[in-house]
């Protein structure tokens, strides 16, 4: 009996050994997976902590209307991109602010629109925006035009194309703002005549509603092959006029050439983006896009 209770002893003694070796071990895994999980959400607020602080310094480089960080590029939808037909949006991306001294933000992308493609939306291109009924018009809205019904095949595939999520975020990322959620207009462009454009008259700088100002230029070839530069757009020193000395850039508004700028009229310590051009009669074909902080967008 006395032999039989010590083998029991001994086995007890021996279970308890094996289960305190499993408590053991099983606490011991769960420390190690409360420290695990502690270090990983250690991590994640650290990458945020960072996340947070880059984009306070691009908010403090490029502050303005909405002060927020550029978008990144990863975010444009490729479904969206491969989507548009009038241009490579990888134009856009791969452009470069052009160097100033008057330290303004602008990109210029020559041939945004290839030259076939520009014929194919020249071949489209509504009549009615070369008619005197909206010619001379200084910006001619797009319902105005869509009323004509002449709105059609590639040159409506454009107007798309500059509304597109994908072609904002990537003139917001080169410019330095995110645009997501600005109200969007685009005014159509077709005719400096009878009357010409241009001239003193022309110097000015955009509403301070628009944060971005885009234009495209449809001219197949040069407005004045002369050194004059008729019917170019001109960035300006000041508005006092329109001589070379006060040219700080000058963009061909040919080609397909696309110009987005940033405007700067409503934030303190920033340069306005005075802008106008020489006298021009003639055809002058162009879509104007605005991100606006209101609706009426002016």
């Amino acid at each position: 009996m006395s032999g039989r209770l010590d083998s029991s002893s001994s086995l007890t003694s021996s279970s308890s050994k094996v289960n305190n070796y499993w408590t053991f071990t099983v606490l011991l895994v769960f420390v190690l997976f409360l420290v695990d999980g502690f270090n990983t959400k250690t991590d994640f607020n650290v990458g945020r902590y960072q996340q947070k602080k880059e984009t306070e310094v691009v908010n403090n480089e490029f502050g303005g209307i909405g002060a927020v960080s550029a978008p990144d590029d990863e975010n444009l939808s490729e479904k969206e991109v491969i989507g548009i037909t009038s241009f490579d949006i990888a134009k856009i991306e791969q452009s470069d602010l052009m160097p100033n001294p008057e330290k303004l933000k602008f990109i210029v992308v020559e041939n945004l629109i290839e030259r076939e493609k520009l014929r194919e939306i020249l071949n489209d291109f509504p009549p009615a925006l070369d008619s005197t009924t909206l010619a001379n018009k200084k910006n001619v809205e797009k319902k105005d035009v869509l009323k004509t019904g002449q709105v059609k095949g590639t040159y409506a595939e454009l107007l798309k194309d500059v509304e597109s999520d994908a072609f904002r975020d990537a003139v917001g990322a080169k410019l330095g703002i995110n645009l997501k959620g600005w109200h969007n207009r685009v005014t159509l462009r077709g005719a400096c005549e009878p009357n010409p454009c241009g001239g003193m008259d022309s110097i000015h700088v955009d509403h301070k509603a628009k944060a971005v100002s885009v234009l495209i230029y449809l001219n197949e070839e040069t407005l004045d092959e002369t050194d004059y530069h008729g019917g170019d757009l001109l960035f300006l020193r000041n508005k006092k006029s329109l001589d070379d000395a006060n040219i700080v850039a000058r963009v061909p508004s040919f080609g397909g050439t696309m110009v987005a700028f940033r405007n700067y009229r409503n934030v303190k310590g920033q340069k306005e983006a005075i802008h106008g051009l020489r006298p021009f009669t003639g055809k002058r074909r162009a879509v104007q896009v605005n991100w606006c902080k209101s609706k009426t967008c002016q």
